[in-house]
């Protein structure tokens, strides 16, 4: 292996895609790393960036100067000093002269780190054992069970015919099912005999109904999903055809191109044969370029998460190629759906990148992660909480449930709660039918005054009391959860109209205000509500009804406050860190360190780094609603709808798009999600989308969407 000849060609390679190349650079190192792993040179890598990481050795034959406890100038060996007394004098100019080599250690630490992420070690694992299996292929290991390259084409090329006979399970249920196995099989019959979409759909129509992909689906529905089979194929063949960075050849021999459904999933059968596949393949490569190649179309069947369906072609140069495919159904589908946790692995590096374009320092870095970490923490708790209903509340604040609905009189309450609009209802009326007859709300709060041995007949107060106490419980059904967000809206509504009053008549008394509020609410349109009076009212205002006010709110908009507390915390973390660090940038009208790792992260679930940055421009893009979108279209529309200014056909004015979206779009909340949005004049231009959910008790997930406005420009690309 000549290191000295890579090295020369690395350089070369480095100077042409960021211009003059810094080694100590991490974006430079990344680039580095992406350029070793798409030649192969994977001993190469290792050996490099295990070179950069070491600790700075200095030679032991260095010689160390010093001065002596008599003034006298004297002379060691390092290897000498260092091993001296630490007291003595020999010994603090060898640790000085290690300390003054001109790395700092917060370089060498910022570098370290780079390499020592989850996401590097898992890749150079995943390097390590392609060159294993590599070098297993070459030395003859191979097993006698492992299909034949023939073999395996021949599978994927029978697979359709296989499901439609029953030999083999389709690739689920329903629409999305049609879509990815019959936009395969446009695919091929596209590129061998053009046809139309009628010709298309009259030609399997039968096939789908009879079927069990098409089961519960009308005939509609079925022709619906073979249309959008139809489109998705017809694009797939022209975008290889017409985007020169697939080389794919024309014509392709048979059985090309060939039609993959689930490529990269680790659980089915279609990955392990591509792998097989391309190994086999890497294994008989007869030259360099062939050989890279390979070993490229490997690591992202290995790597990428997000292919639904795929591709095997003839390249050009003879080799066979693989184009990846995320499929989705309409622009507004979600483009990830991840969890939490995944969330806070991106954000750790994508908190260092910001940093290193900043120069911000080691202590900066962890605070800006622990702030953004509380912060979406804070939402995920909020959203949990209001998972379980008002229990949490009622837990935290009403220690006896009988006595604190007897205090507060509640059963007036339950006599007058909104009901939509028929206007004001007694819901107490329905609650005691219900216990007459032992069924619904009714049973349950029989359920509970029985075991606390309460007699029949009910107070209204009793009644009021078990359905707290039933919330209380953990209970988050309609019926229970309904009576007491009711209860709190009756006192978010009370303490609102007393309010205006007060705002309105600023000289009237207490007593005079309070009468105001009854004339007001009492006024409302009413069904069946008993009217409030004022002792009614008196519990609504009382300091003891607090807690209640906002549970009504939550319980029904717990996303809507977790969006909005997200972009809270962020603003107030970044005004604080920009106020205390002025005139350090990033200053306003950028976004601070906290918001730009937010924005960094997001983008990365988004995979907008791939497509704006172009580095898998020959392994895949997505196809949506039957249309190709890739990264020259993304690409596009980001900058176009960003007001970006910088050379998108460049390296560096692609990086520049990335570091432009980062310190210019801004975080607003949505009742549903957060959205990310550039502005035109004073009008938001909608670029993402995010939702916080929750489906369970430590169940979280994030969901991310192009936004509207990115929607639209994608659909007219």
């Amino acid at each position: 292996m000549d290191y000295k000849q890579i090295i020369d060609k690395l350089v070369k390679e480095l100077s042409f895609r960021v211009g003059i190349p810094n080694i100590h650079n991490r974006e430079h190192q990344s680039i580095m790393s992406e350029i070793l792993s798409e030649w192969g040179e994977y001993d190469v890598k290792e050996t490099i960036f295990n070179h950069l990481n070491e600790q700075d050795k200095i030679d032991p034959e260095t010689p160390v100067d010093y001065i002596d406890k008599n003034g006298d100038k004297q002379s060691s060996l390092y290897k000498n000093a260092i091993k001296a007394d630490k007291d003595s004098p020999q010994y603090k100019a060898a640790v000085k002269l290690k300390t003054d080599e001109p790395k700092s250690d917060d370089d060498k630490t910022k570098q370290k780190s780079m390499f020592n992420t989850a996401d590097e070690k898992q890749k150079r694992e995943d390097e390590k054992k392609i060159k294993k299996d590599i070098e297993k292929k070459k030395a003859g290991n191979t097993t006698s069970s492992q299909k034949s390259q023939e073999e395996i084409i021949d599978t994927f090329s029978t697979e359709k015919d296989d499901i439609i006979q029953g030999r083999k399970n389709p690739p689920g249920t329903g629409g999305s099912a049609i879509g990815e196995m019959y936009g395969g099989t446009a695919i091929s019959e596209f590129y061998e005999s053009p046809l139309s979409e009628d010709e298309f759909i009259e030609k399997h129509f039968q096939d789908v109904r009879n079927s069990s992909m098409s089961k519960g689906m009308d005939d509609k529905a079925i022709k619906t999903w073979l249309k959008v089979s139809y489109k998705t194929g017809v694009s797939e063949v022209n975008e290889l055809k017409n985007n020169s960075k697939y080389r794919f050849k024309e014509p392709q021999s048979k059985p090309y191109p060939i039609p993959v459904m689930d490529p990269v999933n680790k659980k089915g059968s279609a990955r392990e044969s591509l792998i097989s596949l391309f190994e086999q393949k890497l294994a008989n490569a007869k030259d360099d370029v062939a050989k890279k190649h390979y070993e490229r179309q490997l690591r992202f069947i290995k790597s990428r998460e997000d292919s639904d369906t795929g591709v095997l072609y003839e390249t050009e140069e003879g080799n066979v190629g693989f184009k990846h495919t995320s499929n989705k159904k309409s622009f507004s589908d979600p483009v990830f759906n991840s969890t939490v946790n995944k969330r806070g692995e991106i954000m750790k590096s994508s908190v260092t990148a910001v940093s290193e374009q900043y120069n911000l320092d080691e202590g900066t870095i962890e605070k800006v992660t622990n702030n953004i970490d509380t912060t979406v923490q804070k939402a995920v708790d909020s959203i949990q909480q209001a998972g379980k209903g008002p229990s949490g509340a009622l837990e935290s604040n009403v220690s006896d449930t009988s006595e604190f609905a007897k205090k507060h009189k509640l059963g007036k309450q339950f006599k007058n709660f909104d009901g939509g609009q028929g206007g004001r209802k007694n819901y107490l009326e329905d609650i005691k039918e219900e216990i007459g007859s032992n069924k619904g709300l009714g049973k349950k709060v029989n359920k509970v005054l029985e075991e606390k041995g309460v007699p029949q007949p009910y107070s209204d107060d009793d009644i009021a009391g078990a359905v707290l106490e039933i919330s209380k419980s953990g209970d988050t059904t309609s019926s229970v959860t309904k009576m007491v967000v009711k209860l709190s809206d009756n006192v978010k509504l009370v303490r609102e109209v007393h309010n205006r009053m007060r705002t309105k008549y600023p000289n009237l008394s207490e007593e005079e205000l309070k009468e105001k509020t009854l004339e007001t609410v009492n006024g409302y349109k009413n069904k069946s509500g008993e009217p409030f009076d004022t002792e009614s009212l008196d519990t609504m205002l009382s300091s003891e009804m607090d807690w209640i006010e906002k549970v009504g709110a939550q319980t029904r908009d717990a996303m809507g406050e977790a969006h909005k507390q997200i972009v809270t915390d962020l603003s107030n973390s970044d005004e604080k860190w920009q106020r205390e660090n002025a005139p350090n940038q990033p200053q306003p009208p950028i976004n601070g360190p906290h918001k730009q790792a937010y924005i960094e992260s997001y983008m990365k679930q988004m995979h907008w780094d791939r497509y704006i940055l172009g580095e898998q421009e020959d392994i895949g893009d997505m196809n949506i609603a039957g249309k190709t979108v890739n990264s020259e279209h993304i690409r596009g529309c980001l900058g176009k709808l960003s007001g970006y200014q910088g050379d998108l056909n460049t390296s560096e004015g692609k990086k520049g798009l990335m570091s432009h979206l980062r310190k210019t779009m801004q975080i607003s909340s949505e009742s549903q999600s957060l959205t990310f949005n550039s502005k035109d004049g004073e009008k938001p231009i909608e670029l993402g989308k995010e939702q916080y959910r929750t489906k369970g008790v430590g169940v979280n997930s994030l969901l991310g969407n192009f936004g509207k406005d990115l929607q639209n420009c994608l659909k007219k690309s």
